[in-house]
């Protein structure tokens, strides 16, 4: 019997500290922490009847289906600019969704909101399952794990986005890590950012595959951009106009 011995040459052994993007991608950077200046290559939009503003990163452009781009009353989406890397197509997309609401039914977006509130929290439950495309007619799997199926999360907080006529306010976040639909590509970290106003809401929606995490490092951080036009306070049922 022939013994085949093998050698191995490693090289130096160094203690690598793994980090929580390496891990998760951008998932869990925080958000929390200070006011955000958007750079000044972004582009600031006002949408949806110029109810608010919300400022985008240059790499990301309004959408175009159908030939049209998808900026509208209700809705619009933000994709990657696959040019900015010489046609490399990575996965990022902002989708902003706008509805009103009855008089009083939303919160200020000065009030802190405990996510954690029985109502609140099955609300959010709700919201992050819509988001997932639960039910028969969910993606297939890939890279061995189901499209849609939540990897870390998801968890919910109450995020401080800036000041609103020089008052803190803020906007519910649900976040996770899930199973990405392009085979190949890894999973995906998305944040599901609710901001209110009295009688309306905006949800924004950002996401992007983890492997991409370095070249999306602010994405998320558009949340902090978001500014409404009319700050209305439900006690007093008036609006300030900026």
């Amino acid at each position: 019997m022939m013994v085949v011995s093998t050698v191995i040459v490693l090289g130096a052994c160094t203690n690598h500290h793994v980090s929580d993007v390496e891990l998760y991608g951008n998932t869990f950077i925080h958000l929390n922490d200070s006011d955000f200046t958007a750079p000044s290559d972004w582009v600031e939009y006002s949408l949806m009847d110029s109810s608010f503003t919300i400022s985008i990163p240059p790499y990301m452009k309004p959408s175009i289906i159908d030939g049209m781009r998808m900026l509208e009353k209700n809705e619009a989406v933000f994709s990657h600019n696959d040019s900015v890397t010489n046609g490399e197509h990575r996965y990022g997309r902002i989708w902003i969704g706008y509805s009103q609401v009855p008089e009083g039914t939303a919160n200020a977006v000065t009030d802190y909101i405990n996510t954690y509130e029985p109502q609140t929290y099955k609300a959010l439950e709700q919201i992050v399952d819509n988001a997932l495309g639960k039910g028969p007619d969910s993606p297939s799997a890939q890279d061995g794990v189901p499209a849609g199926k939540v990897l870390n999360g998801p968890f919910y907080d109450c995020l401080y986005i800036g000041k609103h006529d020089w008052q803190r306010s803020y906007a519910v976040d649900a976040y996770y890590r899930r199973g990405g639909h392009t085979k190949g590509k890894g999973a995906v970290s998305c944040h599901i950012f609710i901001v209110q106003n009295y009688d309306e809401m905006v949800n924004i929606t950002v996401s992007h595959h983890d492997k991409d995490s370095a070249d999306f490092k602010d994405l998320f951080k558009v949340i902090k951009t978001f500014r409404w036009k009319n700050v209305k306070n439900k006690f007093n049922q008036q609006s300030t106009t900026y």
